[in-house]
């Protein structure tokens, strides 16, 4: 095997782990959804990190009312600025079964992660491609 065929084999298999990988979050997304229910929460604080840039991120805590109880949970995605404001009420989803899996209910928030390993996968699988038809 030469270099442009291991480049070519590195690279359109980084796509396909990278589409499966995407696969799997769609699943799982669409699973969550089936079983969501849609509620309003009011954001009530932020969990400050530091990004690798050094600059900070602020990961939304997010306060719902399930069950007729009083559930919490910080969404796993940060922004620098804060996406929300303090007391701001967003639409969140949960699972009735297990409140604290819960997200906010927005279409970039539920599909960006599988969104952008299709992007990814695309791209690898491209250059993988033209690749191979080069050498």
């Amino acid at each position: 095997m030469d270099d442009g065929q291991l480049i070519q084999v590195t690279f359109v298999g980084t796509a396909i782990l990278l589409l499966a990988i995407a696969v799997f979050l769609i699943i799982r997304t669409r699973m969550f959804l089936k079983r969501a229910v849609e509620t309003t929460g009011t954001v009530v604080a932020y969990v400050t990190s530091h990004s690798s840039e050094g600059g900070p991120t602020y990961k939304p805590v997010i306060e719902f009312r399930a069950n007729d109880r009083l559930a919490r949970f910080t969404d796993t995605m940060g922004s620098s600025p804060p996406a929300y404001d303090i007391g701001e009420v967003i639409p969140v989803k949960y699972d009735p079964q297990r409140p604290n899996k819960a997200r906010p209910n927005k279409p970039f928030r539920l599909w960006f992660a599988p969104g952008l390993l299709i992007l990814l996968a695309l791209v690898f699988g491209g250059v993988g491609y033209f690749v191979g038809a080069t050498v």
